[in-house]
């Protein structure tokens, strides 16, 4: 199997549990030390963060058994930060 940017995404929401929530800083924070050490591959936080918006917005990812759910960020300071919740598995 072929490891791509956009299955390393897959993966990395998978490997999360239901419920947690995850926001943007942690795709460009998390995902490029979780694909080069899972995977051994080398991409930029920007690379996921383009990928894992061209999923989420191509409706990719609930073909895929994946459900999000588009959360705010609680503190004041980071009212305008996306963060989802993982509904499903």
């Amino acid at each position: 199997m072929k490891v791509t940017v956009d299955n390393i995404i897959e993966h990395w929401i998978k490997s999360k549990p239901i419920d947690s929530v995850f926001y943007s800083y942690d795709i460009e924070s998390d995902l490029p030390i979780y694909g080069r050490l899972r995977y051994q591959r080398v991409h930029t936080a920007s690379t996921y963060s383009r990928v894992f918006r061209a999923l989420r917005e191509g409706n990719t990812l609930n073909t895929r058994g994946i459900t999000l759910e588009e959360v705010g960020h609680s503190g004041l300071s980071n009212r305008k930060v996306k963060g989802w919740k993982v509904i499903v598995n």
